[in-house]
């Protein structure tokens, strides 16, 4: 995609495990620009989802905590793919 000047934004939602790791991962929507179509939108749906997902599953959190006691909680987060030199 980078070859192609294909920037994209992909959210994420996944729960965060009482020990702090990473389950349930799953795209919920993916942005790219510039716009395509097509064959060329589900091929970099699919990158860029596909790359937002190996990078969420190997993040580790302090899990959210319910009376001081750890709880699984669920979170969605944006994972954004840009170009060298430009800021989101």
């Amino acid at each position: 995609m980078r070859m192609a000047g294909v920037e994209g934004t992909v959210t994420v939602g996944f729960v965060v495990k009482k020990d702090g790791s990473v389950v349930e991962a799953k795209v919920a929507k993916v942005t790219v620009e510039p716009a395509l179509q097509g064959a060329r939108l589900r091929e970099a749906q699919l990158e860029f989802g596909a790359a937002a997902l190996s990078a969420v599953t190997q993040w580790r959190f302090y899990p959210g905590l319910n009376y001081g006691e750890p709880v699984d909680t669920q979170m969605q987060v944006p994972v954004v793919f840009n170009l060298e030199g430009k800021r989101p």
